[in-house]
């Protein structure tokens, strides 16, 4: 097609400076000018570059600007590339269509944590003793790693630990103690020093423990040499420990606790064979023996995926051989944190059953349990000495045998937790002193961290720090809950910060008096918001079980809910009631509003503080309630009931004092639906010296 700027058309043939073929015609379009001269700039020494000296090139002068004498179409780029135009088979364009057409399926795209996961289930095995046998989990293939890199990283780092150890000889004999008890359980294995694809050599150093003589060799994996460190290559694995918070609430719970630990758990499942060589250390008992090389053969304290392995193998065993032992498999599916177990139960027998479940489990599958703790003395009476924690721990009076359960010091012979809090009263007190302390970074006043704060802090920092280590004076107990307690005391508290912008009353619920008061500092101390919280569930889930799906709450919790809560609990808070006035007829009392409650000594509230419509507040104003204490109690029991009759009545049930009819140890309770008018009787019966209560409908 001729262009209207064209001079014509003319028939042009063309073929290769260096041959006679391919010989292309085409009708070519002539134009005055195509484009300006390229290149645009000189290019210079372009005759000299190597790679295109020996090409045959159309053009030997390529880098000076030169003018374009024709430019080619693109069906003729397939003539001068291939020397034809090729042409696909008709089946396979067929078949490209289809494909393309084709609704792609979606590959599922696994995580790191799910192929840790699938790579230990394909590959795990078992030695004829139960033992495991696992495979590092490798990102891709299994990766390739510099002989003699890894190596002289290795020896260099070794030699600087060897001085470090020979300054100490003490340090020195239990790091060689550790290393010959792994040779003699045949952890580690020598072998010849020579060179093999596809073998790491990780440096090891010692890791001491403060105000204890006993060390751990820990083995640096994440050295980096040229093509990465080992660490780099390895899958983490999903996080598998649970909650520490969680294990200790449990904890809380049992009445008999026991606590154990799984000796040596790494060092207790086996690498495959085919990965011995990842795992190369250097080592040699005195600086006048050449260096050693050896390869250890299991899991390694270092890697990344340690963790993972010696958890998931624990899953493992509970899988394989869990049947036989259903109460040992609850406490190693929940109340484990790598190799410490802690938990208990609500009696002695039951304690003594799960740890005999334990013991054998943990061995089918070549763990050892030891240092065995409990709050029982018969729990520890039948296991060996060497089982048992300390050799000194004895149930005696003067015993004070403490130790540490996630942090927290625990004394089992009084089952008491403790603070340990030592401080270093430096007398240079500096705002980087203070910071490395408290371990908080806040600024807002911009000192610099080597700059001295004012003196008024300095002295209430000092203060402080000399204050600090009586918190081990405050020993905390154990267990939460009692199941022979004589009464029930709740207690709410607000922050007693007198700088808060929203404070609350303190609220103290009325208790039944004993002589033998037992009272736990969990049932004496919770944080108002928390009840208010929970209270404010509860009563949302009375609502749901009640309406329709489309009218359901969900969500976080309003305040328009928690203050329901706190009305919930609060009855007389917030209640209109009748101001008696003995100079007027009783036709023109006054309406008011409690607002505040006034407990006396015993706890029990006979005054409040009422507002009226007037906004006249009236102080100390007292109640015309009944103020016996076991008749407070009952009104909490009706509570209870009211919350339990609530799910299955239409509206929540308007219970008062008069409901309750008290006749000794048998109280009548008449609920009343005030939807339908239908009314339920409730007889509760208290048996004598006795916490159980017998209700009948």
């Amino acid at each position: 097609m001729q262009d209207s700027s064209s001079k014509g058309t003319v028939t042009c043939t063309i073929k290769p400076v260096n041959n006679f073929e391919p010989l292309l015609t085409f009708d070519a379009v002539i134009f005055e000018e195509l484009c300006n001269k390229l290149p645009t700039y000189y290019i210079e020494n372009s005759e000299n570059w190597s790679h295109i000296k020996n090409l045959y090139l159309a053009d030997t002068n390529f880098g000076k600007p030169s003018e374009i004498d024709m430019l080619l179409d693109a069906e003729l780029v397939p003539y001068i590339l291939l020397n034809n135009k090729r042409f696909d088979n008709l089946e396979n364009v067929i078949k490209s269509f289809w494909d393309i057409e084709e609704v792609p399926q979606l590959n599922k795209n696994y995580s790191e944590a799910d192929l840790a996961v699938i790579n230990y289930q394909n590959t795990h095995s078992r030695t004829p003793e139960g033992r495991y046998v696992v495979e590092l989990p490798f990102r891709d293939s299994e990766p390739y790693f510099d002989y003699a890199d890894t190596r002289n990283l290795a020896v260099n780092r070794f030699l600087s630990l060897e001085r470090k150890l020979h300054k100490n000889p003490e340090l020195y004999r239990e790091y060689s103690k550790i290393i010959q008890e792994y040779i003699d359980k045949k952890h580690i294995e020598r072998i010849s020093n020579q060179q093999t694809d596809n073998a790491f050599y990780i440096p090891h150093h010692c890791v001491t423990k403060s105000g204890s003589s006993s060390i751990r060799i820990v083995f640096y994996a994440s050295i980096k040499t040229r093509f990465g460190s080992l660490n780099d290559q390895l899958l983490p694995g999903p996080k598998l420990q649970k909650d520490i918070a969680c294990i200790l609430l449990n904890f809380r719970f049992h009445r008999i606790v026991f606590t154990g630990d799984i000796k040596g758990m790494f060092t207790q499942i086996c690498v495959a064979q085919k990965h011995f060589d990842y795992q190369r250390l250097i080592w040699r008992w005195s600086p006048q023996e050449e260096l050693q090389d050896y390869r250890f053969l299991r899991v390694l304290f270092g890697l990344s995926c340690s963790p993972f392995l010696a958890n998931y193998t624990i899953i493992q065993l509970i899988k394989d051989e869990g049947a036989s032992f259903p109460n040992a498999c609850k406490i190693l599916g929940n109340d484990i944190y790598f190799d410490d177990i802690v938990s208990g139960s609500d009696s002695l027998e039951n304690a003594i059953r799960a740890r005999n479940e334990l013991i054998q489990l943990c061995n089918r599958g070549g763990f050892e349990l030891r240092k065995w703790t409990s709050n029982n003395k018969y729990f520890l009476q039948d296991l060996p000495e060497e089982k048992v924690y300390s050799e000194s721990f004895s149930f005696t009076e003067d015993c004070n045998a403490m130790l540490k359960i996630f942090g927290l010091q625990w004394r089992p012979v009084v089952d008491c937790f403790s603070y340990k809090i030592e401080t270093d009263v430096d007398p240079i007190c500096t705002k980087r002193h203070i910071l490395s302390n408290i371990a908080r970074i806040y600024d807002p006043l911009g000192l610099d961290w080597d700059e001295r704060p004012p003196v008024l802090i300095c002295e209430k920092w000092k203060e402080f720090l000399l204050d600090l280590p009586r918190l081990s004076e405050i020993s905390l107990p154990r267990r939460l809950v009692i199941n022979d307690y004589d009464y029930c005391e709740l207690h709410g508290f607000s922050n007693a910060s007198e700088k808060e912008m929203l404070e609350e009353k303190t609220v103290t619920f009325t208790t039944i008096p004993s002589e033998n008061i037992f009272s736990h500092l969990i049932q004496r101390f919770s944080s108002l918001l928390k009840l208010k919280l929970t209270v404010a569930y509860i009563l949302r889930f009375i609502y749901n079980a009640r309406n329709a799906n489309n009218n359901k709450i969900c969500g976080n919790i309003t305040m328009l809910e928690l203050n329901s809560a706190l009305m919930f609990f609060l009855r007389h808070i917030g209640k209109l009631v009748l101001i008696k006035n003995d100079a007027l007829p009783s036709f023109k009392w006054s309406l008011g509003r409690i607002i505040a409650l006034h407990p006396g000594r015993d706890g029990v509230s006979r005054v409040a503080t009422v507002v009226t419509k007037q906004a006249q507040s009236l102080e100390k104003y007292v109640l015309l309630t009944e103020a016996d204490d076991r008749r407070f109690l009952l009104i909490k029991v009706v509570m209870i009931v009211e919350i339990v009759g609530a799910c299955r009545s239409q509206e929540l049930c308007d219970l008062s004092v008069e409901n309750v009819q008290d006749m000794g140890n048998v109280v009548i309770i008449n609920i009343t639906d005030s939807k339908n008018g239908t009314s339920r009787r409730f007889t509760i019966t208290v048996e004598k010296n006795c916490s159980i209560c017998h209700l009948t409908k």
